[in-house]
């Protein structure tokens, strides 16, 4: 990739192969422009400061408190600036647990404060037992839905025993009720049918990329999964499932774990015990193995296939899982001109 500054306005960007999805990359935070000798000058700390940290957007650095706050002005450089309404923007940076961010926010709502004794007028973090899809429609406490294009899926680790065998694995696939998760979640979410989460733009104009490919795993769920599971654990060798060696499933906090637990041990009736690590002991166990099932997620940094499909050719989770031809087709599909 070349790239080169025609004037003031206007930059060229040569790229090595057709990449359709380009100027969508150029929405991403790793391709804002900096200040190559602000940065250079003082590349540990340039960010923090209000006066080095110069940016383009609709919003300048005006304080950075640490660990507090973070305060934002109105750009009035900025490109589109008549179409910014805010002034300024305060981010609050609160050591506080979900559950009292939103007490707080929906008693300020309730008792109807005025902007300026409010403490909080936006926040993204909601406590398990609050039904996001239920707020949506309530209209109450002005919770909007917002696609983040994410699939959440499990590692095994099929170096591990039972997890070895194949037929171990498609039975907790089986027995793995992802409606009840999905429904208990309350997240406002969906059953995924495929890795690449519906929502994705296709070819072609309007058309969706997970529709036109189709389902690859089952949707609802039924009794008849939970009989097919006990089949083929019994053709695994595992006749009396009380004696089926206990799974364990790293995540980051309970939620999805234990719905996975709940559903596991309801419809198999098999013991699974949850090893919830934070960011850094996490990525620790993770990087060594040291886990039956993690529960990982992707979220796109783009709105095309490719995000998700090569972020699988690139990714060490799924070393060993995919068949070369996997990797030879993403490589030979990012150089062409032509639908593969």
């Amino acid at each position: 990739m070349g790239v080169k500054a025609l004037d003031d306005h206007t930059l060229e960007v040569i790229l090595e192969n057709p990449t359709p999805f380009f100027l969508e990359i150029l929405n991403y935070h790793t391709y804002f422009p900096v200040r190559q000798d602000i940065v250079e000058k003082d590349p540990d700390s340039w960010h923090r400061k209000p006066h080095t940290f110069v940016s383009n957007g609709p919003f300048y650095l005006e304080k950075l408190y640490d660990n507090k706050k973070i305060v934002t002005l109105k750009n009035p450089h900025y490109w589109d600036k008549d179409n910014v309404h805010l002034n300024s923007i305060t981010y609050l940076i609160e050591r506080i647990d979900e559950k009292e961010i939103w007490t707080r926010y929906t008693e300020e709502i309730l008792s109807n404060k005025s902007p300026e004794e409010s403490t909080i007028d936006f926040g993204y973090v909601f406590p398990s037992e609050v039904n996001i899809a239920d707020e949506i429609d309530s209209k109450r406490f002005n919770v909007i839905a917002d696609n983040s294009l994410t699939t959440v899926y499990l590692c095994i680790n099929s170096q591990n025993k039972p997890l070895d065998d194949i037929r171990v694995r498609q039975a907790l696939e089986l027995a793995l009720n992802r409606n009840y998760i999905v429904e208990e979640g309350k997240m406002n979410e969906e059953v995924a049918t495929g890795f690449v989460p519906p929502g994705i733009p296709d070819l072609e104009l309007g058309s969706d990329f997970r529709i036109k490919g189709g389902e690859y795993m089952h949707k609802e769920f039924s009794s008849d999964n939970v009989s097919k599971a006990k089949t083929l654990l019994k053709e695994a060798g595992y006749t009396d499932l009380s004696q089926f060696p206990t799974i364990s499933i790293l995540a980051r906090s309970l939620g999805i774990a234990e719905y996975i637990e709940d559903s596991w041990e309801a419809n198999l009736g098999i013991n699974v015990e949850i090893d919830v690590c934070k960011d850094a002991l996490y990525s620790q166990k993770k990087n060594l193995q040291e886990f039956d099932i993690v529960i990982n997620s992707w979220i796109a940094d783009f709105a095309d296939p490719i995000n998700f499909l090569g972020f699988l050719a690139s990714e060490d989770d799924f070393k060993g899982i995919l068949p070369l031809q996997y990797y030879t087709l993403i490589k030979k599909a990012g150089a062409s001109m032509t639908i593969l």
